[in-house]
């Protein structure tokens, strides 16, 4: 089901494997080989992503991943902020990342309890995962329709707009239109 826990966990386990990484969580990471030897170590401060179902245009979503600077062997790893976004349906078809300089981590100022007693219409749901330091939390919602979720809203649809455009993927800019 969308939306649904089980969906969302099959989808970070296909960012994962699109990404590179171990696992859609923060921390400390080992990334093996096909052989399982172990080849890099990487350490993630923090990671969040955003699935949006969109009942007229598709499913997809955005992510942000800030990479710790780390050494392992002869690697150097960056640390870097990653974001993207992607289409889906049961798993990640097409994705399109940058490197970028934007901490993003201030979208994320809402109130949890605050509601409104009206109803909207948009047909968009949302399910959002953040990991990091302190958090590990999945939310779902749907039509926020309040200040500070509208404010948030806003900044992930210019956020993903952007990159839609970016990418050039007619399927990404249809979703984030």
């Amino acid at each position: 089901m969308i939306g649904s826990p089980e969906h969302f966990h099959q989808l970070e386990k296909s960012l994962a494997r699109k990404l590179g990484i171990a696992a859609f969580q923060s921390g400390l990471q080992v990334l093996r080989n096909d052989r399982g030897w172990r080849e890099n170590e990487i350490s993630i401060d923090y990671i969040w992503m955003v699935t949006i179902d969109h009942s007229y245009s598709g499913e997809g979503g955005i992510f942000a991943i800030k990479y710790k600077e780390s050494k392992f062997r002869e690697k150097v790893n960056p640390g870097e902020l990653v974001q993207g976004i992607f289409t889906n349906k049961d798993e990640i078809s097409q994705i399109y990342t940058e490197t970028g300089t934007t901490d993003l981590r201030g979208i994320f100022d809402f109130n949890l309890f605050e509601g409104s007693q009206g109803i909207t219409l948009d047909g968009v749901s949302y399910t959002i995962r953040i990991s990091g330091q302190n958090i590990d939390t999945f939310i779902s919602l749907s039509n926020p329709n309040t200040d500070s979720w509208k404010k948030w809203e806003a900044e992930i649809w210019a956020l993903g707009n952007r990159m839609a455009l970016a990418s050039g993927n007619k399927e990404m800019i249809n979703l984030f239109q």
